[in-house]
C-alpha cells in the first residue's frame, strides 16, 4: 500500500521530469531561432525566386485549408461581394489605364518616325 509520502515523491519526480523536458524543448527552440536569424532570407529569395513563390503558395494553401471558414450572415456576405466587385473593377480600370498608356507610347514612337515594335497579323517574328 502506497503512503501519502510515497505519492508526493512520485508526483514530484514526475513534475521534475516534465520541467526537465520543457527546458530541453526551450533550448532546442532557442537554437532553432538563432539559426533562423543567421539566414539571410532576402538574398535566398533573390537567388531562388520561383521556389520562394512556391513555398509561399504552399504555406498559404495549408493555412487556408487548415482553418475552417466561418459562417457568414447575409449582411457580411453582401459586404464581401460588394467589396470584391469594387476591387475587381478598380483592378480592371488600372489595367486599362496601363494598356492605354502603353498604346499611346507606341503611337507616339511611330509618329516620331521610329518604327514601333507592334507585331502585324500574318507575319511571324521568330
Amino acid at each position: 500500500m502506497e503512503t501519502f509520502e510515497n505519492k508526493t515523491k512520485n508526483e514530484s519526480g514526475f513534475a521534475g521530469a516534465i520541467e526537465e523536458e520543457a527546458s530541453g524543448i526551450k533550448q532546442r527552440l532557442g537554437q532553432l531561432g538563432r539559426r533562423i536569424k543567421r539566414v539571410d532570407l532576402r538574398s535566398r529569395i533573390v537567388d531562388h525566386p520561383f521556389p520562394a513563390i512556391g513555398i509561399a503558395l504552399g504555406v498559404g494553401a495549408l493555412i487556408g485549408l487548415a482553418r475552417p471558414m466561418p459562417k457568414r450572415g447575409r449582411v457580411s456576405g453582401a459586404a464581401i461581394a460588394l467589396l470584391s466587385t469594387i476591387g475587381f473593377r478598380l483592378a480592371r480600370e488600372a489595367a486599362m489605364v496601363q494598356l492605354g498608356q502603353y498604346a499611346k507610347g507606341l503611337l507616339s514612337k511611330d509618329q516620331q518616325g521610329q518604327q514601333a515594335n507592334v507585331p502585324q497579323s500574318g507575319v511571324a517574328t521568330y
